[in-house]
């Protein structure tokens, strides 16, 4: 299916895509619906398990979603709104599940011990959530671990999607991020969280912050370079400037060596054991900068959608909450992209 033959593009393979293709399958089936992926496979970039920080945007502890008011009390509003998204998010995983659920696999995987090196992923985790691998089956059942593995998610929800129908186009040069700038110290809540990853329970420690020009993994150095043109450099400089401790944190982070990140890990789990643990490089995320309308500009920290006049183009940028209220946030953009379908009895 060539992409002038489709009713429906979607760019990038990870869980955005994933869910809006499932919520058109469920909505509409007879639309006709095309996904490309600029890498060989789906889930390998943001959505990937080592690359994303799980429920950490779910609102549980999130620093950046609890801000403190003027007399001091803390506002949680946001923090329980992204909750609420998350927990809709779970209600379309267990309706995805449910006709398998008698087929789940029933083994215990052996459990091991790995570390991460989170660059700039704001997953803090505070209770524990019980979260099973997507492969077997229910996301909120048994204790099998505190998280969800989004990239397994995504890989399942594809899969399903192209025995309907879509038609998944892997390895085309696609992909378009907005400007970039990862992580902050709000959002580096160290934290313990287990993951089911290729049939093992893996244990992750971070993150640990970092800093680059890159706004993929296997991007290009260029991409920040690239980017600045004479309608956003002003912008990008004003909010350089007023994020310059932001750099110089971000900077020192990304040079501490794994002994000095292990000895992090000591303050949470003192019998940490150095050969027990690996370092992984983890997701980038590439922060939103908006014009302030007085000629500077902002950091942002959140996920935006973008959507033409017409509804005909939408795009997705930012980080967090992002994979956590995917659901919540394909279901405003079928609002936005399709007003007259949403709004018929159907």
């Amino acid at each position: 299916m060539a992409g002038d033959d489709c009713d429906v593009v979607m760019v990038g393979g990870g869980i955005m895509s994933a869910t809006l293709g499932t919520l058109l399958r469920k909505l509409e089936p007879s639309l006709r619906i095309a996904a490309f992926e600029r890498l060989d496979q789906v889930a390998a970039e943001s959505s990937d398990a080592w690359n994303n920080a799980g429920t950490g945007h779910a609102g549980y502890c999130e620093l950046n979603y609890t801000p403190a008011t003027a007399d001091g009390a803390v506002d949680c509003s946001k923090a329980l709104g992204i909750a609420a998204q998350f927990a809709q998010s779970l209600e379309l995983w267990r309706a995805l599940v449910a006709p398998a659920r008698r087929l789940a696999a029933v083994s215990r995987p052996r459990v091991q011990r790995r570390s991460r090196a989170d660059h700039g992923v704001d997953s803090a985790r505070h209770g524990r959530p019980q979260h099973r691998h997507p492969r077997r089956g229910n996301p909120d059942g048994a204790a099998r671990g505190t998280d969800v593995n989004f990239g397994a998610l995504t890989r399942c929800m594809f899969d399903a999607l192209t025995r309907q129908g879509v038609t998944l186009h892997l390895g085309h040069e696609a992909k378009v991020y907005g400007m970039a700038e990862v992580g902050a110290p709000p959002m580096s809540v160290p934290h313990l969280d287990t993951r089911w990853i290729a049939d093992d329970q893996q244990l992750l420690f971070g993150p640990y912050a970092g800093i680059t020009t890159k706004f993929l993994k296997e991007g290009s150095w260029l991409d920040l370079l690239r980017s600045i043109g004479i309608h956003n450099v002003r912008t990008m400089l004003s909010a350089a400037i007023d994020n310059f401790a932001l750099a110089r944190y971000l900077i020192g982070q990304a040079m501490l060596s794994v002994e000095e990140r292990v000895s992090l890990l000591r303050r949470y789990c003192p019998s940490a054991n150095d050969d027990d643990w690996r370092l992984q490089v983890s997701g980038l995320r590439v922060q939103i900068i908006k014009s302030n309308g007085r000629g500077g500009g902002d950091l942002k920290f959140g996920t935006e959608v973008l959507t033409s006049a017409d509804g005909t183009v939408a795009a997705l940028l930012g980080a967090s909450p992002g994979a956590s209220t995917a659901v919540s946030i394909m279901l405003g953009l079928l609002e936005r992209c399709f007003p007259a379908r949403c709004a018929s009895a159907e």
